[in-house]
């Protein structure tokens, strides 16, 4: 998977000319990871009653941790956010 995705970097930069910075694919990656500790640790805690409101739970509470990361680490920031349909409107 990791060199589909290479492979994929490099096809883009020749095509268009566009440099994707190694450092930003470490700090997604770093995003994600947390992500998912994050939704491990939702899931296993087992809290909600029913385990439908746990997996909601997990999938929407990890959602907001990986944005903000991604808000954090500069990744992301107002006017990429004011994109986003419906939530866009919020940081306008």
């Amino acid at each position: 998977m990791a060199l589909v995705t290479l492979l994929h970097w490099i096809s883009v930069v020749r095509l268009t000319g566009v440099r994707l910075l190694p450092g930003d694919f470490l700090k997604i990656g770093a995003a994600m990871t947390i992500m998912g500790a994050v939704a491990l640790w939702i899931w296993n805690a087992g809290r909600l009653p029913g385990v439908w409101l746990d997996l909601i739970a997990a999938g929407l509470l990890s959602l907001v941790v990986y944005l903000l990361l991604l808000m954090a680490m500069k990744l992301v920031d107002r006017h990429d956010a004011a994109r986003i349909p419906i939530l866009g409107r919020l940081f306008k």
